[in-house]
């Protein structure tokens, strides 16, 4: 099948029905945004799920909410929200309250952890990706989620009420006027993406803006990356799924902007998937490289060498971190040599290495190309490879 991805999404589809659609290939795998109309339905027992049910099933409860004077609920140093902790049932009066003081959002809570009473009613569909955990929002009219991305698959179903969403394709990032990747919250835009200062942020203007009303019963898959700023219409009650995201879907400006700060900052050591599979770091490095994407490819083989690296120097009884920061590399390099750890060969193959990882860490944008890169990844092979699997094991 040909390759779709969300760049050349020029609107949102909308789906009547599931049938003689694959989701998966059609919009899940190529990261495409799309709504279903009715699916949340299939979903269970959602369809009982009211304010007052959900009263009756959980209401003394204590949970803890979000709380906002201006009814928008930030994220950041800034942020206009503050929590508290109350029962359900008190949460939920001043979430139907007519005019209330301050308003009140149950955000984004793990269902099986916070109410296992209402776990029962929920049965994921299939399409949801592995160990996708189902998460709660309740809020009142007029709740506000400030532009942003979230770096995973999310499946939003709409129960009760009515949400907005504006949402925005990845490669938009520039319009966006994102923090850098290294503050908190770098993934929330400063943009007011509903009422936009276009003097202060004139590259908005060139986004270009989807607009989706989910009404009770209505899914929306938003492919990671993508921005999206939400706005409550009504008393609403929803469940979403968030799962993480395939390599394919990072291979957008903030997918590769979230690569390149995570090896600046700790050379991918706490990175997970998409990045770091069952054979480390070179699986991914060999798709990248395959799909042109050279720095990238390099920065991943230059986590698994840092990886391999610094498991060598602890079982040497090698500290790798000096005055609480990780030593770079070519120290530990130098290190283990001294230490006897390999000879001398392999200390140079690391050390001609590492000028390559620095390199594409400084100038992601530096004209790398195919046969330097292949280089570099038949080399870190080479030099620490990985165990053959056993027969049979996948």
């Amino acid at each position: 099948m040909k390759e779709r991805t969300c760049f050349n999404q020029t609107s949102v589809d909308r789906l009547a029905s599931l049938d003689g659609v694959d989701l998966m290939e059609e919009y899940i795998i190529p990261g495409r945004a799309v709504v279903i109309l009715g699916e949340v339905l299939k979903w269970g027992n959602l369809s009982q799920w009211r304010p007052a049910y959900l009263d009756d099933k959980i209401g003394s409860k204590y949970v803890d909410v979000a709380v906002s004077q201006s009814r928008v609920f930030r994220y950041g140093p800034r942020e206009a929200a503050s929590s508290a902790r109350m029962t359900f049932r008190e949460a939920l009066q001043k979430i139907q309250a007519a005019h209330p003081e301050e308003a009140v959002y149950v955000m984004q809570q793990p269902i099986a952890a916070q109410f296992p009473e209402l776990e029962s009613d929920i049965q994921p569909p299939d399409y949801a990706g592995a160990n996708a955990a189902a998460h709660l929002w309740f809020g009142g009219a007029n709740n506000v989620t400030p532009l942003h991305f979230d770096a995973l698959c999310n499946l939003f179903g709409q129960v009760f009420g009515r949400k907005r969403f504006l949402i925005y394709s990845p490669k938009h990032l520039e319009e966006m006027y994102p923090l850098p990747v290294d503050a908190p919250f770098s993934h929330v835009s400063p943009v007011n993406a509903e009422n936009p200062d276009f003097l202060a942020h004139p590259r908005f203007e060139e986004a270009q803006c989807h607009e989706v009303v989910l009404a009770p019963g209505d899914v929306l898959f938003l492919p990671p990356f993508w921005w999206h700023c939400v706005r409550s219409l009504d008393v609403s009650i929803s469940v979403n799924f968030w799962w993480p995201p395939s390599l394919q879907h990072c291979l957008v400006p903030a997918g590769l902007r979230l690569l390149h700060g995570s090896y600046a900052l700790d050379r991918l050591q706490t990175a997970g998937v998409p990045f770091r599979g069952p054979d480390g770091f070179m699986g991914a490095a060999q798709e990248m490289m395959a799909r042109g994407l050279y720095w990238p490819a390099i920065l991943l083989a230059g986590a698994e060498v840092e990886s391999a690296v610094r498991d060598m120097a602890r079982l040497s009884g090698i500290d790798d971190h000096a005055d609480g920061s990780p030593k770079t590399l070519s120290f530990l390099n130098r290190d283990l040599l001294a230490a006897k750890a390999y000879d001398s060969a392999i200390a140079d193959w690391i050390l001609s290495l590492d000028f390559w990882f620095a390199t594409a860490c400084q100038e992601p944008d530096l004209p790398i190309g195919l046969d330097e890169t292949r280089l570099i990844l038949d080399a870190v092979a080479k030099l620490f490879p990985r165990p053959a699997k056993a027969e049979g094991e996948i």
